[in-house]
């Protein structure tokens, strides 16, 4: 079975001093417990701080639009670096609208 690839208009290219930026703002910021970004307020908190800590993240942002909104629909961003604590995630993801998430549950016994 062939897999279809996904066409290279969908790709997106981190500048490595953006990502590089991105990464050292996000390190800054306090470590907060994955639960605390179920939060609105606080996802908004870490995406503004990263955009103004950031020179380059509403273009990488609009680069992504532009490709949501054709075919194929989707975006492959390709070069971030990701800090332990999700924060460049949690503030990239902001700009796309809220992140939600089943209720937080305790990890079980296996």
């Amino acid at each position: 079975m062939k897999r279809a690839s996904l066409p290279v208009s969908a790709i997106v290219m981190v500048e490595p001093s953006l990502a590089q930026r991105l990464l050292k703002t996000a390190e800054q910021l306090p470590r907060f417990d994955n639960r605390e970004f179920y939060s609105p307020a606080l996802q908004t908190m870490v995406h503004e701080a990263l955009r103004e800590e950031s020179n380059g993240l509403d273009s990488l942002i609009d680069q992504i639009k532009l490709r949501l909104n054709r075919a194929p629909y989707c975006a492959l961003v390709q070069g971030l670096s990701f800090d332990e604590g999700n924060k460049v995630f949690v503030g990239l993801n902001r700009a796309f609208g809220e992140l939600v998430a089943r209720p937080y549950q305790a990890p079980r016994a296996q």
